[in-house]
């Protein structure tokens, strides 16, 4: 591999210009040259300022497999490894630096940089969660209170081992542990058909927030009624309901 060279200059003596031939290996700056393709083959348009380095490995011929390895070509290919490094370096530096700039630019131009329907949408899950949160629901120093345990990490252990045996479920809110209410009776046991309909849902792949607005939310299945509401007095209705409900989902 030759050394990289820094190349003419052009006509103007403005940009210089690298010595560049058929083969050569170009090392040119992460976002310069335009992509186009031609005939199927894909083509990158240069600017002599975005070359970097050029690498003339077809200047060199074809090295003898049994020929030992170059010691000189071996450190050229160190020193271009340690170049590329610094490249890459110097552009996120540069990139860091812009960020500010670009920012300030944005608001000076009063673009916001969330898209409209992705603040709306985000409005709409809040909202849904804190009416989900309305309904009722345990945090874990309340179920520790429910349950009567001394310690908090017994209350955590048994939460756990609940959810791992698919009893109930919980969701996760400003870094809290919730539990539905409507999963317990008043002693703080979880209610046997709630694992029956956890089970049912399981095909449906729900989130924990989406298994919560399904047990809340009426449902076509039960003519209108709230699993949540009906699961005391029916658990196998609510259970089938679950079961149509994700045979529809799959």
């Amino acid at each position: 591999m030759a050394r990289a060279r820094s190349g003419r200059v052009a006509p103007d003596r403005s940009t210089p210009v690298a010595d560049i031939r058929v083969g050569d290996t170009i090392v040119y700056s992460k976002y310069g040259g335009q992509a186009i393709t031609i005939g199927g083959e894909e083509l990158v348009i240069l600017n002599a300022r975005d070359v970097v380095a050029v690498a003339n490995l077809a200047a060199e011929p074809p090295a003898d497999e049994n020929e030992p390895p170059d010691p000189r070509r071996a450190a050229a290919i160190n020193r271009l490894e340690h170049m590329l490094t610094a490249v890459a370096e110097i552009q996120a530096d540069e990139a860091a630096a812009n960020r500010p700039n670009l920012v300030r630019a944005m608001m000076i131009a009063e673009v916001d940089p969330i898209p409209a329907e992705t603040v709306a949408q985000a409005r709409r899950l809040a909202r849904q969660r804190e009416h989900l949160i309305a309904t009722g629901a345990y945090t874990t120093e309340a179920m520790r209170e429910l349950r009567g345990d001394e310690k908090a990490s017994t209350t955590h252990t048994w939460l756990s081992r609940r959810r791992k045996a698919n009893e109930l479920f919980t969701v996760t809110h400003d870094n809290n542990t919730l539990v539905p209410a409507f999963q317990l009776d008043d002693e703080g046991r979880p209610r046997k058909a709630v694992a029956d309909v956890l089970e049912a849902l399981g095909s449906a792949h729900l989130g924990e927030w989406a298994t919560w607005s399904w047990f809340t939310s009426a449902s076509p299945w039960l003519g209108g009624g709230v699993p949540a509401e009906v699961l005391v007095a029916d658990p196998a209705r609510v259970a089938h309901a679950a079961s149509r409900f994700a045979s529809n989902a799959a």
